[in-house]
């Protein structure tokens, strides 16, 4: 079995050969052909250049003869054109100009002045319907093409019929010097391309041949080692489905104990939202009586300490209340909608500056800025972000909060900006920590939950926030929100995954790990 597989492999990989062999031969054939086709084309191109070429030189001449005066004589504008030609800048060397009048007669010629005064009335022209050069003067008709000259060569010429003159103008060049140009201009890139494609291309093709033949020989080693990786690896599943069964058993430990930690957690929050509240009301309750009934009886020093008393009560009832908010942000479940970010920073603004109208604060957001988010949690985003800009901008004299977002890649990052006092960014890991402040209490009064419930309900809708500023330079707050169709694409995968990789129970692997220990 193994003999025949070889054999099969080296009739396999004499054909690959014979179909490379082939390539490289029509490679070469092909590239021969493409070869002469470019040269013929660029030869065509070249030769009509060189008709066009000589037409405008001659028409040019024809142009300067119309516009000489009427009463100059023949001879001495052929004496003018002798000069005007020799002060030509020419697109070809070996070009030259000579005129023929109606009978014929050559009578100037700038190459050969020994030709003036010969006849050539029935010199004839490549053109079936103008077979004569005096029929040019005839029909006064221009004409351009291959040409015989007097001398037996062969030119690429043009006449033209001047009725000042009543002569035929014409500028001639030698085929020979075209042929050069075509040969020095076109022949080496052809030559090149041709070399290219016969030799270098088969080359390539062979040598991706030779690549072909090593990778499948070393994909034959990689199959044989990936066969037996196969079966290391059918074990080491079987070990691992063993060690899943024990790890579902640990978890389900520990949720239990997860479960009863977060019922004693419940539990401390309704005890300090009930049973702290007591003994803090009390307090509270006797200082003020102790204010209003007992005010004849207790010094300026007394009623102050009374009064510290109760300002720090009532500090740890709100420390109370926003802790209880605080550990309430991870029960309720998300209701994610479609939100108007610029609405909604409006009214809560607008509910600041009625709290405090005598402050001068100026709002700038941006239109249109929306986020799919539960409306109660990215309300209170909102309050805490433009509560704390309102709250750092108070010494400000021209106070101003921005509320905006930018783009980068697909993503959009809001952000909310002021020019308060800002904070130094050595202690930005604390920033939304939980009672943690980075200003004294006695210049800005708060309890430090604010920016950590703003951090827990983005990260709750899969988000991120972070800050930027400077001391006395404002402040500046990004976050990001997953958008809509991010979390439905998500959504998505989920499904897939749920579909199509179910939980593989225990039994199963155990029935594929004697399967394997069999086939071993």
């Amino acid at each position: 079995m193994n003999k025949l597989s070889k054999l099969l492999s080296f009739f396999k990989d004499l054909s690959i050969t014979l179909w490379v062999l082939l390539f490289i031969t029509i490679s070469v054939v092909g590239t021969v052909i493409t070869g002469m086709q470019a040269y013929t084309t660029s030869r065509a191109v070249m030769l009509d250049n060189a008709y066009r070429s000589n037409l405008n030189q001659v028409l040019k001449i024809k142009n300067y003869v119309a516009r000489q005066n009427s009463n100059q004589s023949t001879s001495a504008i052929i004496a003018d054109l002798q000069k005007l030609w020799v002060g030509t800048e020419k697109v070809y060397k070996g070009s030259y100009f000579f005129v023929i009048n109606k009978k014929g007669d050559i009578i100037l010629h700038t190459a050969f002045p020994r030709l003036i005064g010969r006849n050539i009335k029935n010199k004839k022209l490549n053109k079936e319907s103008i077979t004569t050069i005096l029929q040019l003067i005839e029909l006064k008709a221009d004409w351009m093409g291959r040409y015989v000259s007097s001398s037996g060569e062969n030119q690429i010429a043009a006449f033209t019929y001047s009725p000042e003159l009543d002569a035929v103008l014409a500028v001639h060049v030698p085929f020979q010097e075209i042929e050069g140009v075509i040969r020095d201009t076109s022949l080496p890139w052809i030559i090149a391309m041709v070399i290219m494609g016969a030799v270098l291309m088969p080359i390539l093709i062979w040598l991706l041949h030779r690549a072909y033949i090593n990778t499948q020989n070393q994909l034959k080693f990689a199959n044989h080692t990936l066969n037996e990786e196969i079966g290391v690896r059918y074990r080491a599943e079987s070990d691992l489905a063993r060690h899943k069964y024990q790890l579902e058993e640990l978890v389900a430990e520990r949720t239990i104990a997860l479960r009863s930690s977060n019922q004693e957690l419940e539990s401390f929050s309704y005890s300090v939202s009930h049973d702290l509240r007591s003994p803090l009301r009390s307090i509270d309750g006797f200082c003020n009586i102790l204010l209003e009934e007992y005010e004849d009886k207790v010094d300026d020093s007394g009623k102050n300490y009374l009064h510290r008393i109760r300002a720090g009560v009532q500090h740890m009832g709100e420390l109370i209340d926003d802790l209880l908010k605080l550990s309430r942000m991870n029960k309720a479940e998300l209701e994610r909608v479609q939100v108007n970010l610029s609405s909604m920073a409006l009214s809560v603004f607008n509910k600041l500056k009625e709290s405090d109208p005598k402050r001068n604060v100026e709002l700038v957001v941006a239109p249109e800025l929306s986020v799919y988010a539960d409306v109660n949690l990215i309300e209170s985003v909102l309050v805490n972000l433009i509560g704390n800009a309102w709250k750092y901008t108070e010494r400000e004299k021209k106070a101003k909060i921005e509320i905006g977002r930018q783009h980068e890649n697909d993503k959009e990052i809001f952000f909310v900006k002021d020019n308060g006092v800002g904070f130094d960014m050595r202690y930005a890991d604390k920033l939304f920590g939980a009672f943690q402040r980075l200003h004294n209490v006695k210049d800005f009064p708060g309890t430090g939950i604010g920016l950590a419930t703003v951090q827990r309900i983005i990260l709750r809708h899969g988000g991120r926030i972070w800050a930027n500023s400077e001391i006395n330079e404002g402040a500046i707050f990004w976050f990001i929100l997953p958008k809509k169709s991010h979390l439905q694409e998500i959504e998505k995968v989920n499904e897939k995954i749920n579909d199509f990789i179910p939980i593989v129970k225990i039994e199963k692997w155990k029935e594929n790990n004697t399967t394997v220990n069999n086939n071993n």
